[in-house]
């Protein structure tokens, strides 16, 4: 009798056991099919960024950046670009100069200097308030609007309406500036005695390039 509960109990114990490979069988297939359609479709990065200032998310990924997300940074952009001192220009180049492209650093380094140099020497500030931001998704660029001032020793001597293109590229994910070009109206193109003059600066220690002039900002006094 002994005996015959025994076999009883452990045919029992036995199938239990059975159904707990089997279930696990089961979970080791379909996750290996899980993992086998994954690998096999086109990976596409996502994650939720926000700008320097925050004020909304966004999605951003190694495919695409969104209107929303282009159309924060490029403000950023001009920020770092139009916005200086003689105390904070330093900063604000290292900081532009961080996310631009690699094939333009060298070019648009010297031109900040040349602007450095010239805000520090006539203790001038400048800055632009954007008005307006206008983001194409197909090609990462925004048309940026805004007012910008220049002041000397506290006092504003210049103030003027300025639009731009913003050029972007998408580095894998990663936000990667490689233009910034002014747009002059059709009044300044037919009398260019009213538009901005580029502003000229001799220092031995700076070398002048044109190949990144687009990028120059600040007074052209």
């Amino acid at each position: 009798m002994k005996s015959e509960n025994l076999l009883n109990e452990l045919s029992a114990r036995t199938g239990i056991k059975n159904i707990i490979w089997m279930f696990l069988g089961l979970s080791l297939l379909t996750n290996c099919l899980l993992a086998f359609v994954l690998a096999t479709k086109s990976t596409i990065v996502q994650n939720t960024l926000t700008p320097p200032e925050i004020r909304k998310t966004m999605s951003v990924s190694n495919v695409a950046f969104s209107k929303e997300y282009l159309e924060e940074m490029a403000p950023y952009m001009a920020y770092l670009l139009l916005n200086s001192t003689p105390q904070t220009v330093d900063y604000q180049n290292s900081r532009l100069l961080f996310y631009t492209d690699y094939q333009y650093k060298d070019a648009l380094e010297e031109e900040l200097k040349v602007n450095a140099i010239w805000l520090k020497r006539h203790n001038a500030s400048t800055h632009f308030t954007p008005v307006s931001a206008a983001a194409d998704t197909n090609d990462n660029t925004v048309n940026l609007k805004g007012k910008f001032e220049v002041k000397k020793s506290n006092r504003i001597v210049e103030t003027r309406d300025r639009e731009f293109i913003i050029k972007f590229k998408n580095n894998n994910g990663t936000i990667v500036l490689i233009g910034i070009d002014e747009i002059f109206s059709q009044k300044q193109k037919e009398n260019p005695l009213n538009a901005p003059e580029t502003r000229e600066l001799i220092e031995e220690t700076v070398t002048i390039t044109n190949t990144v002039s687009d990028f120059k900002g600040g007074s052209n006094e």
